[in-house]
């Protein structure tokens, strides 16, 4: 959750305006978007496709 943390350091106002991370995963290969994305949902990341 390394990233998360640095998000809300960096953009206070975004962690103010939103509860949960959303993350936009383009260009991935099949093989490796699957596991990416079911983690990605283990952890309540939207994920916009």
């Amino acid at each position: 959750m390394r990233f998360s943390r640095a998000l809300k350091e960096k953009r206070p106002l975004y962690a103010q305006r939103h509860d949960k991370m959303i993350l936009l995963h383009d260009n991935a290969r099949p093989h490796v978007a699957k596991p990416v994305k079911t983690y990605l949902e283990t952890l309540k990341w939207e994920v916009l496709t």
